[in-house]
């Protein structure tokens, strides 16, 4: 990429919509900022770029379904009545406290040999993005001012990389040996370990300013027994 090309022309504000998600009783809808044409959107695509390399290097990252059910296949030494256990974060994206996260990215960029481009100048870019995010809706203009919106380029690596320090701060603080998890998403213990899952539980929902923040708490859990009904913390 060329410096030209991280000028936008003819910039605009991004465009506030909802998709619906008919899969939820109410059809609540899921808040989503085209970023085409904004005046960040290529240097989004910038530090997306920079960023994607420790998405794919994480311990947990798995590239989709098919690489999931190859791995889970490659297990020959899963005990009898292994748990699946299924994670999902409360507003994931809008959640994100800015400091923590630009504090995981830094941390991501300063680990490199070679910076180039110097991590200072990730980090301005990346703050530039998170802090100029307007939209419009309904003829009105907004600013958002926390977490980061769906539509902007470089939103999944930057939450992955949040997601990733933090799985690995958690389950650093039971003793766990998860098969494999998709950043906090899906993991596989062994039957024996339900009451560790409730202390990833609360070390998930108390131990952490970032996931109190949510009324309801920002990490729900669920476990699967047999035929027994899914339930959430």
């Amino acid at each position: 990429m060329t410096k030209d090309y991280l000028i936008v022309p003819k910039p605009k504000a991004g465009r506030f919509y909802l998709l619906p998600k008919i899969h939820k009783d109410g059809i609540p809808g899921r808040p989503i900022v085209s970023a085409n044409g904004h005046p960040t959107e290529r240097i989004s695509e910038f530090v997306d770029h920079h960023l994607r390399p420790f998405v794919c290097a994480l311990p947990s990252h798995l590239q989709d379904t098919t690489d999931y059910l190859r791995r889970l296949e490659s297990q020959k030494d899963l005990p009898d009545q292994t748990l699946l256990v299924s994670m999902d974060v409360t507003a994931l994206y809008t959640n994100i406290p800015h400091g923590d996260d630009i504090a995981a990215c830094k941390e991501a960029w300063d680990s490199l040999i070679i910076k180039n481009p110097p991590t200072e100048t990730l980090i301005e870019l990346l703050v530039l993005i998170l802090k100029c995010n307007n939209f419009v809706f309904c003829d009105k203009h907004f600013l958002q001012v926390q977490g980061t919106a769906m539509g902007n380029k470089m939103a999944p690596s930057y939450a992955n990389v949040f997601m990733g320090k933090l799985e690995g701060q958690l389950l650093a603080a039971v003793p766990l040996k998860p098969f494999k998890s998709r950043v906090m998403e899906c993991l596989l213990l062994p039957k024996r370990s339900k009451e560790r899952t409730v202390k990833l539980e609360v070390l998930a929902n108390e131990g952490n300013e970032v996931l109190t923040r949510s009324k309801d708490g920002f990490l729900e859990v669920g476990r699967r027994e047999n035929n027994e009904r899914d339930f959430k913390a």
